[in-house]
C-alpha cells in the first residue's frame, strides 16, 4: 500500500531558503516564487499515480491547516478513486480524555470535503497510547489504523487490534530514512527495496509505504517516482487501505 501524510500544504520563503540544499535549483526558484510548488504537491502525485493507474491512501490533519484550503483536490481524490484518511493528532485534549466524539469532529469535517465515510487513521509523528487509542478509534467509527511498526505488531502482516479493528502495520516511513537516519538517496532507496520484497514475501505480509507529501520535489523523496515505477514494473498488487480492508473483511481477517 502506498501512503501520504499530509502534515502540511505551504510553508514560508524564508523557510524554504533556509532549507534550500533539500532542492534542485529549478524546483528551489519555482517554490521561492510560488511556495504552495514545493510543499502542497498533492495534484503532482495524483496525476503520476494516474499515468501509472495506481491509487493510493492520503491521510489528511485537520487540525494542521485549513481543510478548506484544498477542498477542491480533497473532492477530486475521492472523486476518482483516492482514498481520503485522518491523519490524527494528538492535542492535550486528546491525550487526556481519549474522548471519541473529538475524533468523530474531525471526521466530520473530512467527510464533508469527500462526501464518503473515512475508515482508517494514521497518527502524527505515530503517537499512541495502546488500547486507548485503539478504542477510542473504534468508538468514534474507524475501521483500520497504519500507526504501528511491523516490530511492533510481529511481523508484516495486519493484526485485529480489536474485534473488527485492523492494524495495517507501517514498513516504512520516508521521514526516518532522510530525517532520523539522514541517509544517502543510494541508502535509503536500498532499505526500501529490502523491506518491499522482505514484507511481501511473509505469508500474508504487507508493504506499506508512508511518502509525506510535502517531500515529493525534496532531496529523498523523491524517489518516490522511481519506487512506483518499480512495483508496477514488477506487478506488486497496488490497493488503498480501504481496498485491502475490504478483501480482510471477505477473506475473514488476518
Amino acid at each position: 500500500m502506498l501512503t501520504h501524510d499530509v502534515d502540511k500544504i505551504i510553508e514560508s520563503r524564508s523557510h524554504i531558503w533556509k532549507v534550500r540544499k533539500r532542492f534542485s535549483l529549478g524546483d528551489l526558484v519555482r517554490g521561492l516564487l510560488n511556495p504552495k510548488h514545493l510543499y502542497r504537491n498533492v495534484e503532482d502525485i495524483m496525476a503520476l499515480e494516474d499515468e501509472h493507474g495506481v491509487r493510493s491512501t492520503f491521510f489528511l490533519a485537520v487540525d494542521l491547516y485549513d481543510i478548506g484550503e484544498i477542498e477542491d483536490v480533497v473532492k477530486q481524490l475521492a472523486r476518482e478513486g483516492w482514498e481520503v484518511a485522518l491523519h490524527l493528532v494528538y492535542t492535550e485534549e486528546l491525550k487526556r480524555s481519549h474522548d471519541p466524539a473529538l475524533v468523530k469532529e474531525r471526521l466530520k469535517r473530512l467527510e464533508r470535503a469527500t462526501g464518503k465515510k473515512v475508515l482508517g487513521s494514521r497518527s502524527h509523528y505515530l503517537v499512541h497510547f495502546g488500547e486507548k487509542t485503539w478504542r477510542m478509534l473504534k468508538s468514534a467509527g474507524l475501521a483500520y489504523d497504519s500507526t504501528l511498526r511491523p516490530e511492533e505488531v510481529g511481523g508484516y502482516k495486519p493484526v485485529e487490534l480489536l474485534e473488527g479493528f485492523y492494524e495495517l502495520p507501517l514498513t516504512v516511513m520516508d521521514s526516518d530514512l532522510w530525517g532520523l537516519w539522514k541517509l544517502s538517496e543510494a541508502e535509503g532507496w536500498k532499505h526500501m527495496v529490502e523491506k518491499l520484497y522482505e514484507a511481501t514475501k511473509e505469508p500474508d505480509g504487507v508493504f506499506v509505504l508512508n511518502a509525506h507529501q510535502e517531500s515529493f520535489h525534496m532531496r529523498g523523496g523523491r524517489l518516490y517516482k522511481k519506487f512506483l515505477a518499480k512495483v508496477v514494473e514488477e506487478n506488486f498488487e497496488i490497493m488503498t487501505c480501504a481496498e485491502y480492508l475490504e478483501k480482510l473483511r471477505k477473506e475473514g481477517g488476518p
